[in-house]
């Protein structure tokens, strides 16, 4: 007799009645009434395999909570008891029905779960409970990876199975084969066969359980995959054998049943370790789920929770640390290993004002870091985020609707060819068999999503992070490339060609300290000013103009020629990049500087130009600036004293969707929001780097040519292994169908089609490394 809710089998005395229904426990009975109160019983129309529930309390340390906005959060954690899609539906559905919840998003494959909340409206502990009360998990993130490695050893065991057993097969086919020519005797012929088909047997029940899971789970969603073709063609071969053993007919294919699923195993192993092998260089990420590290505070080393660290923070690292946050070196030496994110060998050597970026590990001696941002914001993380994000690029969301459709067609396909051939029905088995196995739609479903990994790794190494798959496809495609001026195009490091300070130091020095623009930042450096106030209420920043300070009721204007004269200050503008410091009545001060153009921005231009890419400048400067910035860098077309808006304004009036945008300020961020493909650097503002789809992380123009070379070449690589799977089934459909090809030699094609592509994919691996060389 079996449970109401959780379907597995108990003898009649073993069950709690519940009127007309039965429970093994407590569990699934009080799992059963919330999902039937909740008018959620459509749960249990595609649930399978569900197992007996334990309601128990979660503390909610297991989870990992981050803040994404005001009053909304995010926790991430893990539910390894998801059985099916069903329980995904399920689990979204029930807590939908709290309206505190703000979104849901569940990965049905890799068990992680994210759900945004409204803080004050519900608790981490609520959201936990709802879960349990479901009969569901929650653990800690690390033990997605502690699983991983797990099925990665049963994966290997599977296919030492597999090897093993079709070895076997091998020698003992020869032998039958053999007996053809030698007159053996029907009783060998028999044991022979039987003895091929007891090592036929774990080959097809154990090393190809994983896709009959997948053909299981794919068909009780009403569509098909790769997997049903394949083990729906060997279990086809397997049936027909096994009856034929027994009948003692002529021909048997227990042989090319165990050699189709070793080969269309050893495919998917090598496809699997080809993803590991991208990301290898990222593995330790599994120790940064509730990392601690070392803080220094009150001239004591104390333990902390890395997500407890804020900006300016001093941690120390011992030798074998991981460095977990970008800083600077404020004490000690040390060698560093940076072989994790670099690939390089090479120990670096650190020192006091060295640099540090997160992922290296202390090889030798120990040193003192002054953190530059939180834990969310380090280069480990983002990259961390950018293995874990689950979206698909639009090329290969195509490619898999294609490989669905593919699939009907080719099981449509088999058919046809059985029926062709039903006057012969060993054949039309063998035939149909082949078709299905020939044309799996593996090279197919593989060509963008392996192309893409191998491109986010190579561009991570060198220090270009996209933060998704479908960034990489769209650099691919642009047609306009429009820069900001400062800061991108000319450094950040302007020179102060002449100044003048009438009055009011000291109040300028007040104003400078709260402005973080990079002009502002200039003149503090040049005056040497020292005085550092963390907030004001009244200081007002308005963008793409300037600021307004208010002191002993008195208003002070900081800005461009035209903000003061807006304010009611009239000056006189030096038709350059300059800034003005007055009152509400006289200037007080101006500042004159000259631009310098930054390394690699001509090279740049040039290069984009050479692929038909039109450049264009947009910048809040003066025209006369704007025009001799231009000028140097061979730029036809730009638009000085540009506010956000107008930006906005003026992307919109190309009439195209292929822009790439280059910006670093918050001036940039409507912009860099608006384009098809923007870019930012790492010592941009917070928000331009939050708006950006790519950093480069070295601040470094050439690396926009690289990344744009890396993207085009991904996408012409992506579009060869497109043509390759292709023509591989134009070529081998009508060569299974008309019976050349029998479903041995039908595996290994299909495999080999495969292998194909991924090695195909995996000469991104060292494209920018090439290039630089």
């Amino acid at each position: 007799m079996k449970c109401a809710h959780c379907s597995l089998e108990y003898q009649e005395n073993q069950l709690i009645k519940a009127g007309n229904l039965y429970f093994c426990c407590n569990g699934c009975k009080s799992v059963y009434e919330i999902i039937k109160s909740n008018n959620l019983d459509e749960f249990y129309k595609n649930a399978n395999n569900l197992s007996k529930v334990e309601i128990s309390n979660v503390d909610e340390s297991v989870v990992f909570k981050e803040k994404i906005a005001n009053n909304i959060s995010q926790i991430t954690f893990n539910i390894p008891n998801i059985h099916c899609s069903a329980c995904v539906w399920l689990i979204e559905k029930f807590l939908l029905k709290n309206e505190a919840i703000v979104s849901i998003n569940i990965n049905y494959f890799s068990k992680r779960a994210q759900v945004e909340f409204i803080d004050d409206k519900t608790s981490v502990q609520e959201i936990l409970n709802q879960i349990t009360k479901l009969g569901y998990k929650v653990l800690p993130l690390s033990a997605d990876y502690n699983k991983a490695y797990k099925n990665h050893q049963k994966s290997y065991s599977k296919l030492i199975v597999a090897v093993v057993c079709v070895m076997n097969i091998m020698w003992l086919s020869i032998a039958r084969y053999a007996g053809y020519f030698s007159s053996m005797d029907a009783d060998i012929k028999d044991i022979i066969n039987f003895a091929e088909f007891i090592l036929c047997t774990p080959v097809l029940f154990y090393t190809a359980l994983p896709m009959f899971n997948s053909a299981k789970n794919a068909l009780k969603l009403k569509s098909l995959n790769m997997d049903c073709l394949v083990v729906g063609g060997a279990l086809l071969a397997y049936i027909y054998s096994l009856c034929a053993m027994f009948l003692r007919l002529e021909y048997l294919y227990f042989d090319s049943v165990a050699m189709i699923i070793c080969f269309v195993y050893a495919g998917k192993f090598l496809e699997n370790l080809t993803k590991k092998n991208a990301i290898k260089n990222v593995d330790f990420l599994s120790d940064l789920i509730n990392a601690e590290v070392n803080l220094i505070k009150n001239n004591e080393v104390v333990k902390s929770s890395v997500y407890e660290i804020k900006k300016g923070d001093v941690l120390r690292f011992f030798t074998g640390d991981k460095i977990l946050f970008d800083g600077l070196c404020v004490g000690g030496k040390a060698k560093l290993n940076t072989s994790a994110i670099t690939g390089e060998a090479k120990l670096k050597s650190v020192s006091l004002n060295s640099k540090i970026i997160s992922s290296s590990v202390v090889y030798s001696g120990s040193c003192d870091v002054k953190t530059e941002c939180e834990f969310k914001d380090s280069y480990i993380q983002k990259i961390a985020n950018i293995l874990n994000n689950t979206k698909k690029s639009n090329l290969q969301k195509l490619t898999d609707k294609i490989s669905s459709y593919f699939c009907f067609a080719i099981l449509f396909l088999a058919f046809i060819c059985f029926l062709f051939n039903i006057e012969n029905i060993n054949e039309a088995i063998i035939r149909s068999v082949s078709v299905l196995i020939i044309a799996c739609p593996c090279a197919l479903a593989l060509s963008a999503p392996v192309c893409n990994l191998c491109a986010i790794n190579q561009a991570l190494k060198h220090c270009i992070l996209f933060k998704n798959a479908n960034d990489v496809e769209n650099l691919s495609k642009i047609k306009y490339a429009v820069f900001d001026k400062t800061g991108v195009l000319t450094s950040f490091n302007l020179k102060l060609s002449s100044y003048e300070i009438y009055s009011k130091k000291d109040i300028l020095e007040e104003l400078l300290s709260l402005n973080n623009h990079i002009l502002a930042l200039n003149i503090k450096d040049n005056l040497k000013l020292t005085k550092h106030i963390i907030s004001n209420e009244n200081y007002t920043q308005i963008d793409g103009k300037g600021v307004i300070y208010i002191k002993d009721n008195k208003k002070y204007f900081l800005g461009s020629a035209k903000f003061l004269k807006e304010n009611g200050v009239n000056v006189k503008s030096f038709d350059k990049t300059e800034v003005f410091f007055a009152d509400e009545k006289e200037l007080l001060a101006y500042f004159v500087f000259e631009n310098k153009i930054n390394d690699g921005a001509l090279e740049l231009i040039n290069f984009l130009k050479s692929k038909n890419i039109e450049c264009i400048m947009l910048s809040g400067d003066k025209e006369q600036e704007c025009k001799k910035t231009a000028q140097s860098l061979n730029i036809t077309k730009y638009k000085a004293e540009c506010l956000p808006t107008d930006k906005i304004d003026f992307l919109t009036s190309l009439n195209s969707k292929e822009i790439l945008m280059i910006g670093d300020g918050i001036n940039d961020a409507l912009a860099l929001k608006q384009a098809l493909v923007s870019i930012s650097f790492k010592q941009a503002s917070d928000l331009a780097k939050n708006t950006s789809d790519i950093i480069i992380l070295d601040d470094n123009l050439n690396k926009i040519k690289s990344a744009i070379r890396l993207a085009k070449r991904t996408y012409f690589t992506i579009k060869t292994n497109l043509l390759i799977s292709l023509f591989y089934n134009l070529i081998s459909l009508p060569l299974a169908f008309n019976g050349y090809i029998n479903p041995l030699v039908a595996a290994l094609f299909m495999s080999f089609s495969s292998i194909c592509v991924i090695l195909n994919a995996q000469r991104l691996n060292n494209f920018l490394t090439k290039e630089v060389k």
